[in-house]
């Protein structure tokens, strides 16, 4: 796994990003890169302009794409946490913390200076998560429960394109085994974006 961190700091707002190496992306959910367009127009200053943040007191710690609730008790108990200075190390500590859950596909912090003190955003991608899986439409109950077996589509197990096409070609040789060389397989993707879960 590969982690690639990058600290910017112009006017009044910095973003660090972190993301794992070649993760596919998902089909329900859009996959922005782990900085946005207009920050990477933007040149990466050198670490003594970065500096300018440390020390200032965290006033808030918010999140933005993954709710907090998905994370339970890490979001309160991030390194960086709120009263506390602002510092490299804590951020990109709480970066790692955040990201090692396993429930984003992309995470950046984004910061913004009130006064000072500064708000810390932890913007993420979620990663989508399989959830029901079924098979409507063959004929007879025992060939669509053949057919969910075929598919290989754990719930619970993450979600990726590759898998489904995966799933799709074992069921089609399932069907020419029994005869059907020319089946019609329509998959249909229904997100629970508040679960993460895609059925």
């Amino acid at each position: 796994m590969a982690v690639a961190a990058i600290f910017l700091v112009y006017g009044n707002v910095f973003s660090w990003g972190q993301t794992r190496d070649r993760a596919p992306a998902p089909a329900a959910v859009p996959s922005p890169s782990s900085i946005p367009a207009q920050h990477q127009t933007e040149s990466a200053v050198s670490p003594e302009a970065a500096a300018q943040w440390e020390g200032l007191t965290v006033r808030q710690i918010l999140f933005d794409g993954v709710a907090a609730g998905q994370l339970g008790s890490l979001s309160g108990n991030l390194a960086q946490s709120v009263g506390k200075p602002l510092t490299r190390r804590a951020l990109r500590e709480s970066l790692r913390q955040l990201f090692s859950t396993g429930v984003y596909n992309t995470l950046q912090a984004d910061g913004r200076r009130e006064g000072d003190q500064v708000d810390v955003i932890f913007r993420g991608t979620p990663r989508p998560f399989i959830g029901t899986v079924g098979v409507y439409g063959a004929k007879g109950a025992t060939v669509n429960t053949q057919l969910v077996s075929a598919a290989q589509l754990s719930p619970g197990t993450r979600f990726n394109p590759a898998k489904m096409d995966r799933a799709m070609q074992q069921m089609r040789a399932v069907l020419a085994e029994d005869g059907y060389y020319e089946p019609k397989i329509i998959p249909t993707l229904t997100a629970q974006t508040a679960d993460q879960l895609v059925n």
